[in-house]
């Protein structure tokens, strides 16, 4: 779906004035193929705000032009059992 095609959506619309009209922090979920990261993209290239996309794997923060979880808060990975 192209973005000329978004912009007009009506849910889409809320969606990104919410982004944009109030200071709430957003957890984005739901499945394969409804649209993730191509509202993360809009959001990105259409808000004026600060904002960090981080994902759970590296594939996903590419796909949304983000970083991982663990690189943005330089977390290292390790384990959490002794001994292993």
């Amino acid at each position: 779906m192209d973005n000329k095609k978004l912009d007009h959506h009506p849910i889409f619309q809320k969606a990104v004035a919410f982004v944009n009209q109030t200071n709430q922090n957003i957890f984005l979920t739901g499945k394969a193929g409804t649209g993730k990261t191509t509202f993360l993209r809009y959001i990105k290239e259409n808000c004026y705000k600060k904002m960090a996309i981080t994902a759970p794997t590296g594939v996903a923060a590419m796909n949304a032009g983000g970083t991982t979880l663990h690189a943005l808060f330089l977390a290292a990975f390790r384990s959490v059992y002794r001994g292993l």
